[in-house]
């Protein structure tokens, strides 16, 4: 505290006045940077919170008192919340890739195995003939068709799931 540093090239320029507590100023994937706040005569750039309600009546506002102080300087503006975004446009680009895909699986996947079910039915046939005419019901078969599947999907639901659940 109190300790004059350079800016811009110009010895003895500033004094340190505060120090803040490390902050992210970009996205989170780049390693926090050294920053220097510096209180100077002109104006470059304000952060301003301002109501929701009434955007466009506060931009109006803010654009005329800004006009009032700095004439030749125009009055640009952006929302902290659509800068954030474009930091994580990415993510969520793969966000969706991931979510279509992962759709595309479990499309291919169910009908893997609804083939496999039309062809376990169509080389039993002869044996669902033969217990058709000796009685049997339409769910029986439908159970003895069905077991097999069943089977294969409880065993491999008791693996994905704590998968799933740790991941």
């Amino acid at each position: 505290m109190g300790k004059r540093i350079d800016i811009d090239g110009e010895v003895d320029k500033g004094v340190v006045v505060g120090v803040l507590k490390d902050f992210h100023m970009s996205s989170l994937h780049r390693p926090i940077e050294a920053l220097a706040v510096v209180l100077a005569p002109r104006w470059e750039m304000m952060s301003i919170r301002i109501d929701s309600a009434d955007v466009a009546g506060t931009m109006a506002f803010l654009k005329s008192k800004w006009e009032s102080f700095e004439k030749n300087a125009p009055f640009e503006y952006e929302f902290l919340d659509e800068s954030f975004a474009r930091f994580y446009s990415g993510e969520q680009r793969l966000v969706s890739t991931v979510r279509l895909f992962s759709a595309l699986a479990l499309v291919v996947a169910a009908l893997g195995l609804f083939g496999l079910a039309v062809s376990a039915a169509e080389t039993r046939t002869q044996e669902i003939g033969i217990r058709k005419v000796l009685g049997a019901s339409v769910s029986s078969i439908v159970a003895l068709l069905s077991s097999e599947f069943v089977k294969l999907v409880v065993i491999a639901n008791l693996f994905a799931w704590p998968v799933a659940c740790y991941a």
